[in-house]
């Protein structure tokens, strides 16, 4: 099996069960769950820089904000240095929904990476960085090949 196909599996597995405890714990799809986590991490962002950071497609994120946004967790304004940019922001209830996932994120660190030392765990994090960085320069450049603009 390759390493991309170990990866794919890996992150198949990794989102199955974040989406599981998304849905236990708060009620939410995996999308909405991102997108709090990202706008708690991130700050005010817009719909850009969110699907960047998270890696998704710009329109399953605007899917994800508009249903945010209806639940009173996201709120969306105009960009005042930019008319054309809609900034992102949790809302007081979307902060506290934020500040229960952030505290589930060692347990579910702990969870993914059993089994590791604390140097294999640090040698792990450095190398999932550098795959990212890698995959989004290599899907620009296959988006790019398929006469895509982009979004990531």
């Amino acid at each position: 099996m390759t390493l991309g196909a170990r990866m794919m599996t890996l992150s198949n597995l990794m989102r199955r069960i974040t989406a599981l405890r998304f849905q236990r714990f708060f009620d939410l799809a995996l999308v909405d769950g991102w997108i709090i986590s990202h706008l708690g991490v991130g700050g005010p962002m817009s719909l850009d820089q969110l699907a960047y950071r998270a890696g998704l497609a710009k329109s399953q994120m605007s899917r994800g904000v508009t249903k945010l946004v209806s639940l009173k967790l996201v709120d969306r304004r105009r960009n005042p240095d930019n008319q054309n940019e809609v900034i992102l922001t949790l809302t007081a209830s979307g902060k506290d929904i934020f500040k229960k996932i952030k505290q589930q994120w060692p347990e579910y660190n702990r969870l993914l990476t059993t089994g590791l030392s604390s140097a294999e765990n640090d040698m792990l994090l450095d190398l999932v960085k550098r795959l990212t960085d890698n995959s989004r320069h290599n899907l620009a450049d296959e988006q790019q090949a398929n006469g895509e603009d982009g979004d990531l």
